[in-house]
């Protein structure tokens, strides 16, 4: 089992993006550029900046499995 402490998926409209698994899932997200300012301007992703999951050790694997359903329910 690999072990991720957080993850960035690129999915247009990230404030959006970030509504709607915190309203459809209740999964707590953070958007915005994370204070990496320039990396958003190298990737052209400054408009939407990125939608970033932390996990910790508190997190079940149920949970980061329904982080992971929403993010390819948003992608479709």
């Amino acid at each position: 089992m690999s072990r991720v402490r957080f993850m960035s998926p690129y999915l247009k409209g990230g404030r959006d993006t970030a509504k709607l698994t915190n309203r459809a899932r209740y999964i707590a997200t953070r958007p915005g550029a994370h204070c990496a300012p320039r990396m958003h301007a190298a990737l052209g992703t400054t408009e939407q900046g990125a939608v970033r999951f932390s996990f910790s050790c508190y997190n079940t694997a149920r949970e980061v499995d329904a982080a992971v359903a929403a993010v390819q329910e948003i992608a479709r």
